[in-house]
């Protein structure tokens, strides 16, 4: 068919239905966040035998699980930019490339200061490329199916973390943990290293910086197979470039700000658990006697329950207050991280409880970044989750220096997680706080309303 003269990128993608070309996109940017939750989980796993091997004090390693947030904290504040100007491919293969370059060079250090340093790098690179694999993939997606495809391929960093532990299970008690390391360094530099040649720039970038019109029309065509556009045709992207700017203004202005506080302390004491037990359950169950292999598998089932209790946390936030429901699932899960730590049970009771902690603490992490997105207006949402996600790196960092100041100073794995509670209520107390103020400012707001004629009518 014959397309208009001037084209709407963003509004031809919307109306066209998911095709292979969109799939092909989403699968291989579920492979990169796959590759995010491998590199980041890999050395938690390794953490145990590298403490033994170098003879070194647990509370050493805490800087190298830190030095991750540091870098991915960074890499997240550079990689917008810098993708903005010189698109999204080149930022997210090289990005890649690196993160799997520097977890491979890590398999051949010898000492704490150089895996400090590289894996401060690969941070870099895991924070400049998660954002632009979910920017890339969305702005492929039809905006009617945008919100699934973009938590399908967010659920590659569960799927990747999860996989490292039960493979670690095996691999790192009987081939060694730099053989660990180099594997799990040399899957993302290879997926970089192909997605220089097979993924495509994306549509909306070109079309927003006028530049190679002809690609633009392949591209679009690939997306919308049969579609042929006329010579000279106009590829455009319309933005609002104050759009920005507004959005800060918005989370930090007096109707919101209360929120956006409460939601910041919320999310920081729920990632500084997350991040506590996901880096140091591996050295805390073999410090209680549990073998390698079960310890990585006890850190895995954590994991996997995550996205268990993301689904039907979710369904119950579409079902009740949301605010509220975090509120329970918070305070279940300190209820759990209590019972963890005070019943002595085997590997099997053991297993059980530590998916039920990941399935209330992992599912409300990520009931969180919904119940963000209810809160703020639609030009404010994206900006309202960034910042409170830039928060919750902010509490991984905590949570890797506090969970090796806890071993040093001789704290039990049943002493750390009996502490972990604490921070699981002071969410949901935050959480509590949000939800009452915002029943409050209804409340208020439909007692001031008028009562218009269509309200009565009928």
């Amino acid at each position: 068919m014959d397309a208009s003269p001037v084209v709407d990128v963003r509004a031809f993608i919307d109306e066209t239905k998911i095709g292979g070309y969109q799939i092909l996109i989403a699968i291989l940017m579920f492979l990169v966040i796959a590759c995010d939750g491998i590199d980041v989980s890999v050395m938690a796993f390794a953490a145990p035998q590298i403490i033994r091997t170098w003879g070194i004090h647990k509370q050493d390693i805490a800087p190298v699980f830190s030095s991750v947030f540091l870098g991915l904290a960074a890499g997240s504040l550079v990689a917008g930019p810098i993708a903005d100007r010189f698109g999204r491919k080149s930022v997210l293969a090289i990005s890649v490339m690196l993160f799997g370059a520097m977890t491979a060079l890590a398999a051949v250090s010898n000492n704490l200061t150089t895996l400090f340093s590289l894996r401060m790098v690969a941070g870099l690179g895991l924070g400049a490329a998660l954002p632009n694999a979910v920017t890339l993939v969305a702005e492929y997606a039809p905006a009617r199916r945008r919100a699934l495809i973009v938590t399908i391929v967010f659920s590659g960093y569960t799927v990747g973390a999860t996989a490292t532990g039960f493979l670690a299970a095996w691999l790192i008690p009987t081939a060694g943990w730099r053989l660990a390391l180099g594997g799990a360094g040399l899957v993302p530099f290879l997926l970089g290293a192909i997605m220089l040649f097979a993924l495509p720039e994306s549509v909306v970038f070109l079309a927003t910086k006028h530049i190679k019109t002809d690609s633009i029309g392949k591209l679009m065509a690939r997306v919308r197979p049969g579609t042929t556009f006329r010579p000279g045709t106009v590829f455009m992207a319309p933005e609002d470039p104050g759009a920005g700017k507004r959005s800060i203004k918005t989370i930090l202005s007096r109707q919101y700000l209360f929120a956006t506080l409460t939601l910041w302390m919320a999310y920081f004491m729920v990632i500084f658990i997350v991040y506590c037990l996901f880096n140091w359950m591996p050295v805390m169950a073999r410090e209680a006697g549990f073998s390698l292999s079960n310890a990585a598998v006890l850190t895995s089932v954590f994991t996997m329950a995550g996205p268990v209790g993301s689904v039907l946390i979710g369904y119950a936030m579409d079902k009740a207050k949301p605010a509220f429901v975090l509120v329970v699932t918070c305070l279940a899960g300190a209820a759990m991280l209590w019972i963890m730590s005070d019943i002595p049970g085997g590997f099997g009771v053991m297993c059980i409880l530590s998916f039920s902690v990941g399935f209330f603490i992992n599912g409300s992490a990520t009931g969180l970044n919904a119940l963000s997105a209810r809160i703020y207006p639609t030009e404010a949402a994206a900006t309202g989750i960034s910042w409170m996600q830039g928060i919750g790196k902010f509490g991984g960092v905590a949570s890797a220096l506090a969970g090796g100041m806890m071993l040093g100073w001789g704290w039990h794995m049943t002493s750390i997680l009996s502490s972990l509670g604490g921070p699981a209520v002071v969410a949901a107390a935050a959480l509590l706080a949000l939800g009452l103020a915002r029943m409050s400012t209804s409340a208020a707001r439909a007692s001031a309303a008028p009562l218009s004629p269509s309200a009565v009518s009928d």
